[in-house]
């Protein structure tokens, strides 16, 4: 029988979720090993996608947007990739200019 929840996401009726301690070497347990596999890969790829996209991290897109704002990110990192041209930024490099008092308030933005 299958997990009735998984940690990191609200689980819906057409998700496909691992099962809830299985026997070693059954195939419940082959299935969860893959499933483990597979959403690690899928959750690093998105964290490459956040690093480089940091505006998909700070609530700017709207949830309903984000599956178009997901695509075009998608999108936009292969062909920087194809060209050779995905300059990365680290944490280090990367200047944080959220909480400068300098900065005007943009419209539709509020203040704190």
């Amino acid at each position: 029988m299958a997990a009735e929840r998984d940690s990191g996401y609200v689980i819906e009726p057409w998700m496909i979720i691992p099962f809830r301690q299985p026997d070693k070497e059954t195939p419940d347990f082959r299935f969860n090993k893959t499933h483990c596999s597979d959403r690690n890969a899928v959750e690093r790829c998105i964290g490459v996608l956040k690093e480089r996209f940091r505006f998909l991290n700070d609530g700017r897109v709207p949830l309903y947007e984000y599956q178009k704002v997901s695509k075009f990110v998608y999108d936009l990192h292969n062909i920087n990739l194809a060209k050779n041209e995905f300059n990365e930024v680290g944490p280090e490099e990367f200047k944080d200019d959220i909480d400068n008092p300098e900065l005007p308030i943009g419209e539709g933005m509020q203040e704190t």
